[in-house]
């Protein structure tokens, strides 16, 4: 029940978040959201408390440098336990909520020609809480302290309406409260590398092909970036960022009365968690 309640609640952050904040695309952007000197120019705001509260912090690494910074994450548990302590505030028994930043890139390419490309960028809160056996699930992309402890209470009210088919009440398990951070091993993040590079290779690649005979030439790379704070009443604090990449090449060759198709590195390509050297590798 808790491992489909958690798949519930990552695939509502992401249908909420779908359309929203497409300038923001890392941790260093959800930190600089809170600098004094930008927040102006961003299409959320965060409290002027936490505001001013940053800013006694003076300046930050990138996370390419230091990975998780310091700063932003005590900044994403802040932004989390609004919410959390709304829905536990309200009656809960139990909450945790994610922010979650998700950033995808697509490219394609077909006879040495570029086919499609596409990058998107998503983000938002998610939240869930728990009255007696029901879960009450909400998420919204605004990250004001009002909309946060809105969704907490709205978790609640959810849960609260479930409740009244009731199940059999589970205590939670006593676990160790855990806080820390893992971030996917990796030299190069994609997203930091030139898209043209990224083009220019594809490109050349179903080109050359189509130059020594290929019937159809075509190659695909994709490139993910999730990036997920979360947190629960009962302490737990915990940052992932998962990169994962990967992406292959085929050639379709008609002749003689048959067809002939051969793939690289393997059929459907080759993905794997890591950054940019794992296409270098092929």
């Amino acid at each position: 029940l808790l491992i489909f309640a958690d798949l519930l609640l990552s695939t509502l952050i992401f249908t909420v978040a779908s359309s929203f904040l497409r300038s923001l695309s890392s941790s260093a952007d959800l930190c600089a959201a809170i600098n004094p000197a930008a927040a102006s120019s961003l299409a959320f705001a965060f409290s002027s408390a936490a505001t001013s509260w940053a800013a006694s912090f003076g300046t930050f690494t990138t996370r390419e440098g230091e990975g998780v910074e310091f700063l932003c994450v005590l900044l994403a548990s802040n932004q989390i336990n609004k919410s959390i302590d709304s829905a536990i505030g309200s009656g809960a028994q139990y909450a945790d909520a994610r922010i979650l930043i998700s950033k995808s890139r697509n490219i394609s390419s077909k006879d040495g020609e570029l086919e499609d490309f596409n990058n998107s960028e998503n983000m938002g809160l998610g939240i869930r809480a728990l009255v007696g056996s029901s879960w009450g699930f909400y998420a919204t992309y605004d990250l004001s302290d009002k909309s946060l402890i809105e969704a907490g209470k709205k978790a609640y009210l959810i849960a609260k309406a479930s409740s009244k088919v009731p199940g059999n009440d589970f205590p939670l398990a006593d676990v160790p409260i855990v806080q820390d951070k893992y971030i996917t091993p990796h030299e190069q993040n994609p997203f930091k590398v030139s898209s043209t590079d990224q083009i220019d290779l594809l490109v050349s690649s179903t080109h050359e092909m189509k130059k020594l005979g290929s019937s159809i030439a075509s190659g695909r790379l994709n490139f993910w970036d999730t990036e997920k704070w979360f947190g629960s009443s009962q302490g737990h604090e915990i940052y992932q960022n998962i990169i994962e990449s990967g992406g292959g090449i085929s050639s379709l060759s008609i002749g003689d009365g048959e067809t002939q198709i051969r793939s690289y590195p393997q059929s459907f390509g080759e993905y794997r968690t890591g950054g940019w050297e794992v296409i270098q590798s092929f």
